[in-house]
């Protein structure tokens, strides 16, 4: 059988799972402890899905967003991620059909596009943010690298980190694929370090700054409205390293300059933690960090680790389904939901990765 066959078939096959009502009377039977926690990152305008500071992988367009709200509200209780965390963190479990929606790395358009849909269905969320990008500080650091690539007339790109290296810059797909591989090389460089090889690579790709990445980040004031708008505000370190990279006393201050900008905007406790996983290659977290994490004061900890969360879940060590653009449609978004939710995977959240 083809693949493009093989494809069609599971599409109609989730098509019918949900509109046939077989997942709604999963639902029902189903009512087991357990809980999921969505992992967004950028909400772009239906106009300009497409943005320079977000790969597709992890922008999902507004309408898109609306209609997986509107889901949720229909089909489960979205609730704050505290209210599923806190009776695990207490030794229960979560209530059934319990959902939390939560957006990582502080993209303005997080309150641009995202809160209004949030507040238009009653969605609680929690939004993770990178604190030296507030107020157009420092750019994401893999926002500013893809910017660079997508936007450079060169068909090449050497560089010497560790060794020299030569990436490719064909067409759009090529370069996602030399902006993931150059995201794995720079991800265990230290942040400074890893500032000045930017400042190199877009010199050598002759891109001049990164003004189309201007205002593409949460300032204060929208920290500020989305706090007053009813969103959790969470810390996702201060520079975007992996946690687990740092030496313990690197973490604490990534964690700790951040929670301290964040609380002085806000005016408020700040206590949820996301890690950073960037590029995928390097375990993201362990048993060590989640351990300083719980030191700090903090009352959970999520990760990008994909699973359900229920009586065994360790609060430090939270699994997240992802929603990529394979999820969008709805069929396959309530399909994914509820396969974790039936088969469940009670060793997530344990692993020491």
């Amino acid at each position: 059988m083809s693949t493009a066959r093989a494809e069609s078939l599971r599409r109609a096959a989730k098509l019918a799972a949900h509109h046939f009502g077989v997942l709604a009377m999963l639902r029902r039977l189903r009512r087991r402890e357990r809980s999921v926690v969505l992992r967004y990152h950028a909400v772009a305008p239906d106009a300009t899905p497409e943005t320079p500071y977000a790969g597709p992988d992890i922008t999902i367009p507004r309408s898109l967003f609306d209609a997986q709200m509107r889901f949720l509200c229909r089909a489960y209780r979205p609730v704050p991620l505290e209210e599923i965390i806190g009776p695990v963190r207490d030794g229960g479990a979560p209530a059934p059909g319990t959902v939390a929606v939560t957006l990582d790395d502080g993209y303005a358009d997080n309150f641009r596009e995202a809160l209004p849909v949030l507040r238009a269905h009653g969605v609680p969320a929690t939004v993770y943010v990178v604190s030296e990008t507030i107020d157009e500080g420092a750019t994401l650091w893999m926002s500013e690298l893809r910017a660079a690539v997508m936007a450079t007339s060169k068909t090449s790109l050497r560089v010497e980190i560790g060794e020299r290296q030569e990436f490719r810059l064909g067409d759009p797909s090529e370069r996602q694929v030399t902006i993931k591989d150059l995201t794995n090389v720079l991800v265990p460089v230290e942040a400074p370090l890893r500032r000045r090889i930017l400042a190199t690579i877009r010199q050598e790709l002759g891109v001049n700054g990164d003004a189309s990445l201007r205002e593409t980040m949460l300032s204060s004031d929208q920290i500020r409205g989305l706090h007053e708008g009813g969103v959790t505000i969470g810390v996702h370190t201060q520079t975007h390293s992996n946690m687990t990279l740092l030496s313990p006393e690197q973490v604490r201050a990534e964690l700790v300059v951040c929670r301290e900008r964040l609380e002085s905007i806000v005016g408020a406790p700040v206590t949820d933690f996301a890690y950073p996983n960037t590029g995928g290659r390097y375990p993201h977290f362990n048993d060590a960090v989640a351990g300083l994490i719980r030191e700090l004061g903090f009352r959970s900890a999520v990760t990008s680790r994909p699973g359900i969360v229920d009586g065994s879940t360790n609060p430090f060590i939270v699994p997240r389904i992802g929603v990529a653009p394979r999820l969008y449609h709805e069929e396959a978004f309530a399909v994914t939901i509820e396969r974790y939710r039936w088969l469940g995977q009670p060793n997530v959240g344990q692993v020491n990765a």
